[in-house]
């Protein structure tokens, strides 16, 4: 747990650097662990990197700073681990907080933060997805998954279309939703691909996703993928 508190610190110090945003060294607060907290957005202003949110928690309010994401005034969330800091200049509002909380992942429900969930990244390799009985026909002009696993260099940074079926979902992780699509193609053993999107299907549906393919991408705190979707447009097809 020690460890975990350091790398936690040590990615959202290395964040604040790369933005800007610098706490008053003095002032920083640790970073702690707890069971998930229940909140209610109460007002979102968006910078280039983070989405700053003042939430309500019972009759307590307060700030706190994630990267930046979709978030409605009004919606519930959850979060478990989180620094607080005092005094704190953003630069990119210019603007002081007397506290506020970095948070290192939101969520919409509860259960993400369960014993061992906090731990994972939504494609974690003690989690790992099961094949399921899928065949799916690629979209026109698409690829398949099997196709990105094979050649993953070929579609890096290349803007594409996948039509598979939708076999998980986890809900408004660091700001979106990270969907694991199947298609019944694979390479190579891998043939799940995470998309990730302000949109939110039902698992079990077919969908078309049309995202920008990113590869080895690491986003921190164990979040590494081989090959993931981002920003995806998403047509729901039929549900199964």
């Amino acid at each position: 747990m020690i460890l975990k508190r350091l790398l936690f610190i040590a990615m959202i110090a290395g964040l604040l650097v790369g933005c800007g945003d610098n706490p008053q060294p003095d002032e920083t607060g640790d970073a702690a662990t707890h069971s998930a907290r229940k909140v209610v957005v109460q007002e979102v202003v968006q910078a280039p990197s983070y989405s700053y949110l003042q939430v309500k928690e019972d009759d307590q309010e307060y700030w706190i700073a994630t990267s930046r994401g979709e978030f409605a005034k009004g919606s519930v969330l959850y979060f478990a681990e989180a620094m607080q800091m005092n005094n704190f200049e953003s630069k990119e509002l210019q603007r002081t907080f007397d506290n506020i909380y970095f948070v290192d992942r939101l969520a919409e429900s509860p259960e993400m933060f369960e014993t061992g969930a906090m731990q994972m990244p939504p494609h974690g390799q003690m989690n790992k997805p099961k094949a399921e009985a899928v065949d799916v026909d690629p979209a026109q002009g698409g690829v398949t998954i099997g196709e990105l696993y094979s050649t993953p260099q070929k579609f890096a940074g290349q803007n594409v279309t996948v039509r598979g079926k939708v076999t998980k979902i986890n809900t408004m992780i660091m700001g979106r939703n990270w969907i694991h699509l199947q298609d019944g193609t694979s390479s190579d053993g891998k043939f799940d691909l995470t998309v990730t999107s302000d949109e939110l299907p039902q698992v079990g549906d077919i969908i078309v996703a049309v995202g920008t393919i990113a590869v080895d991408k690491d986003f921190g705190s164990g979040y590494f993928y081989e090959i993931i979707m981002e920003k995806a447009e998403i047509t729901s097809e039929t549900a199964s």
